[in-house]
């Protein structure tokens, strides 16, 4: 064999060496494609996940506000919890045939006038605390309506994940502030880092 064809045939083909490495690398950049996509996908997720609980806590501050907006000082009651949270009870004002009273309205109860605007009923926003396996505490915020005799008729959890409510930033709290009423709703994590949720509202009562 002429040296002009041994040379042809090396570059017609790879060493065993050349192929070994080139298979090292290639093995090597696709582990570290799917550890970038992981953590992309990872991100991704808490990302929706942070922004579907941020969701979740506006829309129970929101609705509480807009009860509490709804009520008078001496239509609400505020009760400590063992947790340090706070049980909020209270009526607002509704219809009572051509006149106004305390109670609570549902467009859901019925059709009539009569059946939404229930007098006497009463709203109570809770912390519901429950033991889990691994011994941690999780803690719901709960919405229910009462009857005349107080008897749950209907209840809805609006959040989970709530702090206790020994800290600076307690899960469920009302405070009255000169005029105004401080509502407070604080989900568990370091609030501050994007990994706790501590909203704030001031709400005017009725007179």
């Amino acid at each position: 064999m002429t040296g002009a064809q041994t040379r042809a045939r090396r570059r017609a083909g790879f060493t065993l060496v050349e192929v070994t490495i080139a298979s090292g690398l290639f093995l090597i950049i696709g582990w570290v494609l799917v550890q970038v996509t992981g953590v992309g996908v990872g991100s991704a997720e808490r990302v929706s996940a942070e922004r579907a609980a941020n969701a979740g806590v506006r829309e129970a501050v929101g609705r509480l506000a807009d009860e509490l907006r709804c009520t008078s000082a001496d239509q609400l009651t505020v009760t400590a919890l063992p947790d340090g949270n706070q049980r909020l009870d209270f009526r607002v004002q509704v219809l009572d045939g051509a006149s106004t009273s305390w109670g609570v309205y549902d467009a859901g109860f019925g059709s009539t006038a009569e059946e939404q605007n229930q007098v006497g009923w009463s709203l109570r926003y809770t912390v519901e605390a429950a033991a889990q396996a691994d011994g941690s505490i999780v803690r719901t915020l709960v919405r229910q309506v009462l009857d005349t005799l107080g008897d749950v008729q209907e209840e809805d959890a609006l959040v989970t994940g709530l702090r206790a409510g020994d800290g600076v930033n307690p899960g469920l709290a009302l405070t009255q502030v000169g005029d105004v009423w401080e509502l407070v709703l604080s989900l568990e994590g370091e609030v501050g880092n994007g990994t706790g949720r501590r909203t704030e509202l001031h709400v005017r009562l009725r007179n």
